[in-house]
């Protein structure tokens, strides 16, 4: 397990705060979040009162980045080496903390760092909330294969099926119009199609252990970031299905329960 790295990533703030007051629930929440946010990192790692830094799993190396730098000293206690990535959240709002991860889920990454951290690794991205143990399951079902990722739990089988689901959230419906306008136009290609299985993208195992894989990784990861930036739609489960659709041959897809996450 020696050449797995893992990377994980939080912008934006420790800890959830109530946006408005409207109920007796919502003062309680406002109290447990003052709470946790002045509460000593040593009293809450005793209490076990979990911020959005999860701990690291057991492999090489574990990188998490994070445009907070009040998150320094946990990230380190719970195993990761810190990385500071100076970035802004727009209106600071849910799209713009999940645009800004995305750039770490898709490997926004300048070509030094890729150099001195990615090459000859397994590099497996780790959603902070969708940390997995198993990692050398990852390893050995993907190590053939340029990128190996999960199916999502319930299977589904159509892009326009993600696209319903995705509606019922206020940040991924806001870029919905031009986000159909998107799939439409590249529907008009023979190439791609819309009956295609949805992958679950909180975690993604790319091989930098292979040099045979590397430029298809970066030019997948590539179009997937570079897609969601332009359409401002941080839902990349519609865009990994359409993008990828070309790199078919050297993606291993494999059911969701491959490997558990803690949140299971």
């Amino acid at each position: 397990m020696g050449s797995i790295l893992v990377i994980s990533c939080w912008f934006g703030e420790r800890f959830q705060r109530p946006i408005k007051i409207k109920s007796s629930q919502d003062f309680k929440e406002l109290v447990k979040y003052f709470l946790k946010s002045t509460t000593p990192l040593w009293v809450r790692n005793f209490l076990n009162i979990e911020s959005v830094v999860p701990k690291a799993p057991q492999c090489y190396k574990a990188l998490f980045f994070t445009n907070n730098r009040r998150l320094k000293a946990e990230i380190i206690s719970k195993g990761w080496t810190y990385q500071f990535w100076d970035g802004e959240l727009g209106e600071g709002n849910s799209v713009g903390s999940s645009l800004l991860a995305k750039k770490v889920k898709f490997l926004q990454f300048s070509e030094d760092f890729i150099q001195h951290n990615f090459l000859g690794n397994y590099v497996v991205y780790l959603d902070s909330r969708r940390i997995t143990d198993q990692l050398s399951t990852l390893f050995n079902s993907g190590k053939d294969a340029a990128v190996l990722i999960r199916y999502t739990p319930r299977s589904k089988t159509n892009i326009w099926e993600e696209v319903e689901e995705a509606k019922e959230q206020e940040r991924y419906l806001r870029a919905m119009p031009q986000t159909i306008e998107y799939i439409n136009r590249m529907l008009s290609s023979d190439d791609i199609k819309d009956e295609v299985r949805i992958c679950n993208t909180g975690v993604i195992a790319y091989n930098f252990l292979s040099d045979h894989y590397i430029l298809a990784i970066r030019e997948l990861t590539n179009s997937v970031y570079e897609t969601c930036l332009s359409l401002g739609q941080p839902e990349c489960q519609i865009i990994w299905a359409i993008e990828s659709q070309k790199y078919q041959s050297m993606i291993k897809h494999v059911e969701f329960d491959l490997v558990h996450t803690r949140d299971q």
